[in-house]
């Protein structure tokens, strides 16, 4: 698993994909708040997704 090996990095990656989506809502067009929402929604949603495939695996 990458986020073992360098956990600093992916941490470092979750947070500037999340600050960047949070950052995108507060743009003016309606795209760009679907387009940030997303952005924000993917690294909870990757975690658990990495949880649930570990978790099945054993």
């Amino acid at each position: 698993m990458i986020w073992a090996r360098h956990p600093t990095g992916v941490a470092l990656a979750v947070t500037t994909v999340t600050i960047a989506g949070l950052a995108a809502m507060l743009a003016e067009g309606a795209a760009w708040k679907v387009a940030g929402f997303i952005l924000a929604a993917v690294p909870p949603a990757a975690g658990l997704a990495a949880y649930l495939s570990h978790r099945r695996g054993r």
